[in-house]
Formats: structure tokens, C-alpha cells, sequence
């Protein structure tokens, strides 16, 4: 299963993805928003874990949006160390931005950067038999 991470903090971006390459899953580790479309579309990942408090160019809740647009297939989950009415309020504006022949309802989630790792694979793997 492929999943690309997208975190400007160089060290949290390393811990994910040597946690989920732990867990054998193929892992692209993306360190800004910067051509990032581009490299998610060569890279078709199923899952891709998107920090959304990115400090540089494109706020993660734009970079989502332009994602789900240019890569529709694959499944997102903003990761953040927000608290979790933030993060639904963001997975809820989002869905609500999308055209309604999208099927945002089972391709967007959010997750708690605080999440038990355990949690973090589960959630991810959930969305290899969707």
C-alpha cells in the first residue's frame, strides 16, 4: 500500500515515515507544498496523510482541496495536532466544497497527530479493502 505524508516539520515528517515503513507500507515523504501535486500524481498513493498546519506557501486545507481535485482516487486524512473539533470542522468545510458527484464522505478523514500509532496503521489500512 502506498501513502505519501506531507508535514513541513522535518522531524515529525521522519518519524511517520519511518513508522509506516515499520509497517511495510511504501512511504514518499513530502517536507513542503511546493510541486507537490505533481510528485502525489506520479506517485499514486492510496492514502495520503496531510499535516494542516503547514507553515510555508499553501495552508494544508487549500493543499487538501487542490488535492482532492487532481488526485481523486486517492484517500486523505488531515493529520494535525489541532484539537479534534478543528480537524472535524476542516474535514467537514472541506466535504462541503466538493461537487457532489464526489464521494468526499468516505475519501477524507482527520486524525490527531497524538493518535497511538497502532491507530494511525488501522486507519490507514481501512482503506485498503474501501
Amino acid at each position: 500500500m502506498k501513502v505519501a505524508v506531507i508535514d513541513d516539520d522535518p522531524m515529525q515528517l521522519e518519524l511517520f515515515a519511518r513508522n509506516l515503513r515499520h509497517e511495510y507500507l511504501d512511504v514518499l515523504a513530502l517536507d513542503n507544498s511546493i510541486g507537490v501535486t505533481n510528485q502525489i500524481r506520479a506517485f499514486k498513493p492510496d492514502v495520503v496523510l496531510i499535516d494542516l498546519n503547514m507553515g510555508n506557501l499553501l495552508p494544508g486545507e487549500q493543499l487538501l482541496k487542490m488535492l482532492l481535485r487532481e488526485v481523486p482516487k486517492s484517500y486523505y486524512i488531515v493529520f494535525s495536532a489541532d484539537d479534534a473539533t478543528r480537524l472535524r470542522r476542516v474535514v467537514r468545510e472541506v466535504r462541503e466544497a466538493l461537487p457532489d458527484s464526489y464521494d468526499a464522505l468516505t475519501r477524507v478523514d482527520a486524525m490527531s497527530k497524538s493518535s497511538d500509532w497502532k491507530q494511525v496503521v488501522h486507519k490507514i489500512k481501512s482503506f485498503e479493502d474501501a
